[in-house]
């Protein structure tokens, strides 16, 4: 999208198909790919083709791809966060889910010194959340930013992934045991 293949994102979607299919499979899928004709540049119909064959459950893992090869090379161009916004809500995400999903990618981190602001907002939530909703928030965000689900990606990525857990687990430790939400 952003114009530019460079070396790290070739080997980074290798890899992925490596981890994924094994590398003997991934082996004879790149040269599959290389000996037969292209791919359709009609996105609309390549989402569709991906929406009859990939579980629904599964399309997260494409999400979770396109963002980890847009940001391999360090830079993260608008034109491609644009790409994987418009194939998310053509798979059926919301663009909430997208922007959680980003997030696993993007390198947050939280300070040393928390304030239930801070993590209110690592949960997103706002003043004024109930200890119910901590405990809601905590459990969506847990299963969304859970290393485990991250199967398949580099492991920087990975890296990434459970950094963020870990700020999610922390907040929630915070402000669980806080007074005002026992």
């Amino acid at each position: 999208v952003d114009g530019n293949v460079n070396e790290a994102e070739v080997v980074a979607v290798r890899k992925f198909f490596a981890r994924t299919f094994g590398q003997a499979k991934a082996n004879r899928l790149f040269k599959e790919l290389k000996n037969n004709p292209p791919i359709s540049n009609d996105i609309d119909q390549i989402v569709n083709d991906i929406k009859a064959r990939v579980e629904p459950t599964k399309l997260f893992i494409i999400i979770q791809f396109l963002f980890s090869v847009a940001v391999v090379d360090r830079e993260f161009a608008i034109d491609e966060e644009e790409f994987i916004f418009s194939v998310g809500r053509k798979l059926g995400f919301s663009t909430e889910r997208l922007i959680e999903i980003k997030s696993q990618f993007m390198g947050y981190s939280q300070s040393s010194t928390s304030s239930d602001e801070s993590d209110l907002k690592v949960l997103g939530l706002d003043k004024g959340a109930t200890k119910d909703d901590i405990k809601a928030a905590y459990r969506r965000l847990a299963k969304t930013y859970h290393p485990d689900k991250l199967a398949g990606i580099d492991d920087a990525i990975k890296k990434i992934a459970e950094e963020k857990f870990r700020e999610i687990k922390d907040a929630y430790e915070n402000l669980i045991k806080k007074p005002e939400y026992v």
